[in-house]
């Protein structure tokens, strides 16, 4: 609802103000301001993405200071987000993932990318800076 009324880069920057709140995580928005050529559908899917992958980082990271990058062309529309966390074994993790069915929220980020032909890369190092 809040994405009809306010768009999608008010709704992350209230989103990003109430897990400010909660946590004592620092995180810098670098958001390109969203223009009607960005569909409904994937503004949704945007913004549930960032939702998952800030709730991840709240659970699992031990994470300081986050950035979220979004930009967007007329063919593309491209979210980053790093934080200085402690990592994962991103293979094991999705291993786990598919055979146990824990972590839906990481399948539910993939998943949300599939399903607009996206691309998702995921770069970690265990204990290190880059996520």
């Amino acid at each position: 609802m809040s994405l009809d009324d306010l768009g999608l880069i008010q709704t992350i920057q209230d989103y990003v103000k109430t897990i400010k709140e909660e946590t004592n995580i620092d995180i810098e928005l670098k958001l390109k301001p969203i223009k009607d050529e960005v569909e409904n559908i994937i503004q949704v899917a945007v913004y549930r993405i960032v939702q998952e992958i800030l709730n991840n980082i709240k659970k699992h990271s031990k994470a300081k200071k986050v950035e979220i990058k979004l930009d967007y062309g007329l063919k593309y529309l491209l979210l980053i987000v790093s934080d200085d966390g402690i990592g994962f074994d991103i293979e094991e993790t999705l291993n786990r993932v598919k055979q146990q069915g824990t972590n839906y929220g990481l399948l539910g980020i993939m998943e949300r990318v599939n399903q607009l032909q996206g691309e998702i890369e995921i770069a970690s190092k265990r204990n290190g800076n880059k996520i």
